[in-house]
């Protein structure tokens, strides 16, 4: 379908009524068309040629942004001459109700390809959930595929009252299809392989048109550009660093009452100061300490915070009487903390959740290792290497481990 353009003049009332009822009826019958084709998803191509393993969707795509730009055109007549006509306010009111069609389909298309990613066994499942809003839809979901096609075209063609028009979806359902959005992209995260982390980020971005204002998509958006630092080029990732810290921001700026929002900012200001100059560094050691305490504040019990904090403690507390004296005169003041600090914090993250960091365990050695305590220091050295070697900064760590295995 053609971009569509209708140029009207003011006196030409009846014409635009005609005119637009005529196009709202092609767009909505088109706009149907595509939902059928996503019910009937059996016949849709899943190739594992694609970037995404996924479902070729690009020409519903294409179809539900041109079904957008004719329903953002039909949005510009002017009707203001019918404003006690029962006919135009009908009219208006279904043009309304056809943008949340669209926005349905273009949602629930999505929905469909992160359901493919997750659980393939489960795509009837949610497909079903996602386009049966009500026994007031187009079509009877108990009928077969072309019986149904049939029936909805006729009731559309015959729509003489609002009650026969599907209504909207209803927020219940739109936050279980977001819910199952968002469920998709923390199990990619959870995968620690840079195909999955991709796959996250693309989700995201899909996502992120319609919720923008959304703190819990926000955030994870924030979490998939950091989680590709590691498997792009250093100019990607410094790319991927900054927005990562806008988009934390942003975050903050829907809920401040949001921990994970304040834990990913401070973790993007963290992947920052390898790109400023000194004093910058120091500002920015200092904010993400703030941040980090702002997320323990709103949530206790989140194992990875306190481990950061620990960490920041251990790096301000170890720095040497010169390099501390130094940076005074330099900057006025730097970040204060001691090792006793650092190890309570390590200490504590280890508790709440044993052995999910390598390097947590690795830094409590070296608190020990700090005050001489080489038994406990060699015993969370050895715990450390128990820990499953995953990422980079694993690997990184366990060079370090064989090390101070040495001095123990």
């Amino acid at each position: 379908m053609a971009w569509i353009s209708i140029p009207f003049h003011d006196d030409s009332h009846v014409g635009k009524v005609v005119i637009a009822a005529g196009v709202f009826l092609v767009v909505g019958i088109g706009s149907y068309s595509l939902y059928h084709l996503m019910r009937r998803k059996n016949k849709i191509s899943i190739t594992a040629d694609t970037g995404t393993d996924g479902i070729k969707t690009d020409g519903l795509v294409e179809c539900i942004d041109q079904l957008n730009q004719a329903i953002g055109n039909l949005s510009h007549i002017k009707l203001d001459h019918y404003k006690n006509d029962e006919k135009s306010q009908q009219l208006i009111l279904c043009i309304d109700r056809l943008a949340d069609q669209v926005h349905q389909l273009q949602f629930s298309l999505q929905s469909l390809q992160a359901t493919n990613d997750v659980n393939s066994n489960r795509r009837d499942s949610f497909t079903s959930l996602a386009s049966s809003q009500s026994s007031d839809n187009f079509y009877d979901t108990t009928l077969e595929d072309d019986d149904a096609y049939n029936s909805g075209i006729e009731r559309f063609l015959s729509c003489e009252s609002l009650e026969s028009f599907p209504y909207r979806q209803s927020k219940q359902e739109t936050i279980i299809n977001l819910d199952e959005l968002l469920k998709s992209v923390d199990q990619l995260h959870d995968n620690y392989n840079v195909k999955s982390r991709r796959k996250a980020l693309d989700k995201l971005k899909n996502i992120y048109i319609n919720y923008q204002q959304n703190v819990q998509v926000l955030w994870r958006y924030s979490r998939a550009h950091l989680d590709l630092l590691d498997y792009v080029s250093e100019n990607d990732a410094k790319s991927l660093t900054y927005s990562a810290h806008d988009i934390a921001k942003q975050a903050i700026s829907v809920d401040d009452n949001c921990s994970q929002a304040h834990k990913w900012y401070g973790l993007s200001l963290g992947a920052i100061i390898s790109y400023e100059g000194n004093k910058k560094k120091i500002e920015l050691g200092f904010e993400f300490k703030l941040e980090m305490d702002k997320a323990l504040e709103l949530n206790p019990n989140d194992y990875e915070v306190i481990g950061y904090i620990g960490r920041w403690c251990y790096e301000c507390a170890s720095l040497s009487w010169i390099e501390k004296k130094g940076a005074q005169m330099l900057y006025g003041s730097i970040p204060s903390a001691t090792v006793s600090e650092a190890k309570d914090y390590l200490v504590k993250a280890d508790g709440i959740q044993p052995g999910y960091s390598k390097n947590n365990r690795l830094y409590i050695a070296k608190c020990y290792l700090y005050e001489s305590d080489y038994k406990n220091a060699r015993h969370w050295l050895m715990q450390a290497q128990e820990v499953d070697t995953i990422t980079k900064q694993d690997k990184e760590a366990e060079k370090e481990i064989a090390k101070l295995l040495l001095q123990c």
